[in-house]
């Protein structure tokens, strides 16, 4: 496999900064390599603008040369290596050359000049990306696709570098084949940040100047931040080469890896490729209408109900577009608030729904308070906030109950906590300076979804049948007034 660094002072060499990963992988096994990208590194007279796909090209020129070695019989490495089974590991702006390499691998000419023939295919299996951007070098202006490899992201919420997860989006990108045993899942780690994943760099992701005013104090340290790094990119690559098995259990639900992580917060979104999306609010304006024929949404009293781009820190848009659901405390609803899912008669002819299906909640709380409610004469109540500029450092937590319903009516019930720990918005602060962490990094928080599954086995019981699956409703009955995005709805049968 192949690490490779992203941008940094070209004169303080990066490659050796991932040592503490790559002997780990070699001792169980693996042949690990730390490429030297330092010159096309930023130095003193600037930097290459658009070099990303140069990074990935040269990640694939790094396996060429492996392929002549090992097909040489009078060089040491002859038949020592298998490239059928190859992973690429990228960090920082290595994180997006990763994506490329792998993109590049299947391709027969440079998609920005065909004059430039390929002739790559490894056996990629898997792209993992720490802290990656998005977007520096997109092929022909177009988002990077993956289709034929597992992919894993992971990145901190105190990182100054990329400052939002911007690895989210190459997350939502990728089509895992389940066939072939691929996923994909993203971990996001409260206090890491963006320089500790790399020894060389350590805690400064900032330069020298600004680097004086950052908020060291909140920080995991960077021995525990290599921790949590080693524990999933171990279970990632030994997982992305192995024959098609199920998906490990901590890349859905971090709870998993118990006392093998350090203490701090943990989100995780993953996805096996066995999933139904019923409704993920792409398909144009119609809300009540979701992606599968014969699923409809509506809203019971609530005071939000809209869909737009989730967002990140700031103003960069996520091109995730998920919808907004917003309410007021239980006390003050005249009915109950709620969110539907109706399931047609055809759902059913498309997908096989029982007690052994899992329904996938991708969702997050906003930070922020639904809209003023609107009394009985219209007119909203002045005394409501409606863009929380009071608000308390911690959101409370949401208390939502998930109710399934039959075509006979008869129904079963669980809260959503039962499932997953569903955090509220976490705020960072990532220099001791409140004017300069407005003006640099713009929000304290930003969407953090995460996957959910709720098993139909824990519903099963008493009259409720899962096979006539009917309508999936979420009830904001057992919480204070609060916001949730939904990004995607789905089923794996």
């Amino acid at each position: 496999m192949l690490i490779v660094h992203g941008n940094h002072d070209m004169m303080h060499y990066s490659d050796p900064g991932y040592a503490w990963l790559g002997e780990h992988l070699a001792s169980r096994g693996h042949i690990v390599v730390s490429v030297d990208q330092n010159f096309i590194n930023a130095g003193l007279f600037g930097n290459v603008p658009r070099e990303n796909g140069v990074r990935g090209w040269l990640l694939l020129e790094h396996l060429a040369a492996w392929r002549q070695w090992q097909s040489a019989p009078e060089h040491p490495l002859h038949r020592q290596v298998d490239l059928d089974r190859v992973v690429l590991i990228g960090h920082s702006r290595g994180g997006e050359a990763a994506a490329l390499a792998a993109v590049f691998n299947r391709l027969d000419r440079y998609p920005e000049d065909a004059r430039i023939p390929f002739d790559f295919d490894f056996g990629i299996r898997g792209v993992a990306a720490i802290a990656p951007i998005d977007g520096q070098f997109y092929t022909s202006g177009k988002p990077t696709e993956l289709d034929d490899v597992s992919y894993f992201v992971i990145h901190g919420g105190m990182d100054a570098d990329v400052y939002f997860f911007a690895g989210d989006r190459q997350l939502v990108r990728t089509r895992p084949d389940i066939s072939r045993g691929r996923f994909s899942a993203s971990l996001y780690v409260h206090h890491a940040n963006h320089g500790q994943f790399n020894t060389v760099w350590g805690d400064n992701d900032a330069g020298m100047s600004t680097g004086r005013l950052l908020n060291r104090a909140w920080l995991l340290s960077g021995e525990d931040q290599r921790r949590v790094g080693l524990l999933y990119l171990t279970a990632f690559v030994e997982n992305a080469l192995a024959r098609p098995a199920a998906i490990p259990a901590l890349f859905c639900d971090p709870r998993a890896a118990g006392s093998l992580l350090p203490p701090t917060l943990y989100v995780t979104r993953c996805d096996d490729g066995r999933r139904v999306i019923l409704a993920d609010f792409e398909q144009g304006l119609d809300l009540s209408l979701g992606s599968l024929p014969g699923v409809t949404l509506s809203a019971i009293d609530l005071d939000l109900w809209a869909e737009r781009d989730v967002g990140f820190r700031g103003s960069p848009q996520r091109r995730q577009t998920g919808v907004f659901l917003g309410w007021h405390a239980a006390e003050d609803q005249p009915g109950q608030a709620a969110w539907r899912v109706d399931l047609g008669p055809e759902v059913h002819e498309r997908v096989r729904i029982d007690q052994d299906s899992v329904l996938w909640l991708d969702l997050a709380q906003a930070d922020r308070d639904p809209p003023p409610r609107k009394p009985p004469n219209g007119d909203a109540d002045p005394a409501a906030s409606a863009n929380g500029e009071e608000q308390a450092a911690l959101r409370p937590r949401l208390g939502i109950t998930v109710v399934l319903e039959d075509a006979d009516g008869h129904q079963g019930r669980r809260p959503l906590d039962e499932f997953a720990e569903l955090l509220p918005p976490l705020p960072v602060r990532h220099t001791r300076l409140d004017l300069l962490d407005r003006q640099r990094y713009h929000d304290p928080t930003e969407p953090l979804l995460q996957s959910v599954a709720v098993p139909m086995a824990l519903f099963h019981g008493g009259d409720f049948d899962p096979t006539r699956l009917r309508r999936i409703e979420l009830q904001f009955d057992q919480t204070d007034p609060g916001v949730l995005v939904i990004e995607r709805i789905s089923i794996s049968p």
